[in-house]
């Protein structure tokens, strides 16, 4: 039997290091319908999902299921960023986080991501440019950020939305560090895309702009 999951990746639109930050739009999403389907044994019957080679539970760790998980993934990267030698003077002494507002937007912007149920909406481009004058928002900052959040999830979850929830982060992270720096994102260039890359882009790339029509 097979079954589908909601996927979603964030795309900032019509964004370039030219425009000024007040000119930089709300992120817009794309919604993907992925499917998955179960594991075959050698006499072609269907595997149980538990024995899947790519199951949903791995050394007894769970996929996201839900805003629940989202809660729990969240709260735990942020207690570690919050102890973490490298982020918590940005979150803590530059940005002055006030974590009573932000926890709630990150449920929200991550349970979209995933489920596209979430509700956010803001400018995560501009929350980080405005840091930018104020102290080194470096690769190596992006670098450990990405390190903590892909091990969080690591020891939480294991499954295809504990996957692509790491995908999408690091698609975050380095578009927001390319355009906040104003370099180029190697990811994205041209020249080095395979066939695939090439084809998935374009795809974005028309989306965004459907969804950018009247």
């Amino acid at each position: 039997m097979a079954g589908k999951w909601l996927s979603l990746r964030t795309v900032f639109n019509q964004i370039s290091p030219r425009n000024s930050i007040q000119k930089i739009p709300t992120t817009r999403v794309i919604l993907v319908w992925m499917g998955t389907t179960l594991a075959h044994n050698k006499s072609g019957r269907a595997k149980h999902p538990f024995f899947c080679e790519r199951s949903s539970r791995v050394n007894d760790k769970s996929d996201i299921q839900g805003r629940a998980e989202i809660e729990l993934l969240v709260n735990t990267f942020y207690d570690r960023v919050r102890q973490d030698d490298v982020l918590s003077f940005i979150f803590e002494q530059v940005a002055q986080t006030d974590w009573a507002t932000h926890l709630p937007k990150m449920y929200a912007f991550w349970e979209t991501v995933i489920f596209g149920t979430g509700g956010f909406s803001g400018n995560p481009l501009a929350a980080h440019a405005r840091l930018v004058p104020m102290t080194d928002m470096g690769k190596e900052k992006f670098d450990r950020w990405l390190e903590l959040f892909s091990g969080t999830v690591d020891g939480l979850f294991a499954g295809g939305r504990a996957d692509h929830i790491k995908n999408c982060a690091a698609d975050m992270a380095n578009v927001i560090y390319s355009r906040i720096n104003h370099v180029t994102d190697p990811r994205f260039d041209p020249e080095r895309l395979t066939p695939e890359q090439r084809e998935r882009y374009a795809r974005y790339k028309q989306a965004a702009t459907a969804s950018s029509s009247p």
